[in-house]
């Protein structure tokens, strides 16, 4: 079901990661692709990613993460906030999402994501060797930075969760962490390192992804903006256009982020996904910055080495798609690190980002095709997993458009586990 001719074109709304990963693999297989998006893929949520690979990363619906959402979310420089607001299908995306924080939910989610990330590490490998991508590739890893002892003793006991998925770790502590960096403040507990993992350049890689799928083939449209999906006989027909145009397809993916859950429902799907802002400052720092990616754990700020600039990004803000950027989030990021890093208060600004993630009610993504619609994909709802799960995503989408068994158990994922709209 779902699958077409090996003539048809394949049109795909969105040119974020999952956008892109899925055009180089349909590529690679011989396929006819246009992507469409209104914005280029630098623009995408995935540039202002924290650019660290976390493979095995649980997802939001960890067990007491409503219950520490709960406590956050009336502190204004909590690494989680709600903003206010009268809205009933915010109400029922948190109840949802209190529901889906259960141990059992994370279990039998963690075997298929784990799976996703551990295919991913090995296609980014291939794209930056294949097409000489310069996103300062790096794959030592990165390290779960912890102040207190009690961060630390839960910190390893995730990583023992996540041995049993095939995720090794080392847990650093007694000065063995400022040994290996000499960045961090002597006073922290020590840190868990993650060696299967990886950092990067979002935005450089994207850039270079892309120049090696329009060498390929692959064609882009960066000013189009998708009006409706034109349906015919239970299938796609095209689509139309906000400035008149048709375009005609019979394989569409909408991977377009937090506005897939609009195109979706104007098709009666129904994809219960919240905006949950994230933001992220450049650095250039006068003294020595850390040298290996870190997340750090009671503040949530990723800190990625970029060449001689250092991105800290963080923060999870539910809000509305048109709220303004909030000036105190950039700040704390800067004040979160100032207790980890040394030297990092009279860091040089950069630059700055703020973005949209798409966040489900059951923190996993959607991902496969819609049963009553032939030809319709989505991918979505990746939250901050994006970069981590985007090219094994591709790789299962491009096979479900081609007819063919992505060997991957899907249930999980599936588009249409919500209903209709």
């Amino acid at each position: 079901m779902n699958s077409t001719g090996t003539d048809d074109p394949v049109i795909i709304v969105g040119s974020g990661i999952i956008g892109l990963a899925t055009a180089w693999h349909l590529s690679m297989r011989g396929r006819s692709v246009l992507v469409i998006d209104q914005e280029t893929p630098t623009g995408s949520a995935s540039r202002g990613n924290a650019g660290i690979l976390s493979l095995g990363h649980p997802p939001l619906t960890q067990p007491g993460a409503s219950i520490k959402g709960l406590r956050w979310m009336f502190n204004r420089n909590s690494p989680f906030w709600i903003r206010p607001r009268l809205d009933p299908k915010l109400l029922q995306w948190l109840l949802n999402f209190h529901r889906h924080c259960r141990r059992d939910h994370l279990e039998a989610c963690m075997p298929a994501l784990s799976e996703l990330g551990a295919q991913s590490i090995g296609w980014y490998e291939q794209m930056v060797r294949d097409h000489s991508i310069d996103c300062h590739w790096d794959r030592r890893g990165w390290l779960d930075v912890c102040r207190s002892e009690p961060a630390l003793e839960q910190a390893r006991r995730t990583a023992e969760m996540l041995k049993g998925h095939g995720f090794d770790s080392t847990v650093l502590e007694n000065g063995r962490l400022q040994e290996l960096d000499p960045a961090y403040r002597d006073d922290l507990a020590g840190a868990v390192r993650y060696e299967d993992s990886a950092t990067m350049d979002p935005s450089a890689f994207l850039h270079g992804l892309e120049q090696a799928c329009r060498d390929r083939g692959v064609r882009f449209d960066h000013q189009a903006r998708l009006e409706r999906v034109q349906l015919g006989d239970h299938a796609i027909s095209g689509i139309h256009l906000e400035d008149g145009r048709n375009i005609a397809c019979s394989s569409l993916l909408v991977a377009a982020g937090i506005w897939s859950s609009q195109v979706a429902s104007s098709i009666g799907i129904k994809i219960p996904m919240q905006a949950a802002r994230g933001y992220h400052l450049q650095l250039r720092l006068d003294s020595s910055m850390p040298c290996i990616g870190s997340v750090l754990n009671e503040s949530c700020v990723a800190v990625t080495p970029m060449g001689d600039q250092l991105r800290l990004a963080g923060t999870l803000e539910i809000t509305s798609i048109n709220a303004p950027i909030s000036r105190r989030r950039l700040d704390q990021l800067v004040r979160a690190a100032s207790l980890y890093i040394r030297d990092i208060d009279g860091a040089t600004r950069e630059g700055e980002w703020a973005g949209l993630r798409p966040c489900t009610w059951d923190g996993i993504p959607v991902i496969g095709g819609v049963p009553w619609i032939d030809g319709l994909f989505i991918a979505t709802g990746h939250a901050m997993m994006g970069m981590t799960l985007g090219p094994a995503t591709g790789r299962v989408m491009a096979d479900l458009i081609t007819g063919t068994d992505p060997d991957l158990d899907l249930s999980m994922f599936t588009a249409d586990r919500f209903g209709r709209a």
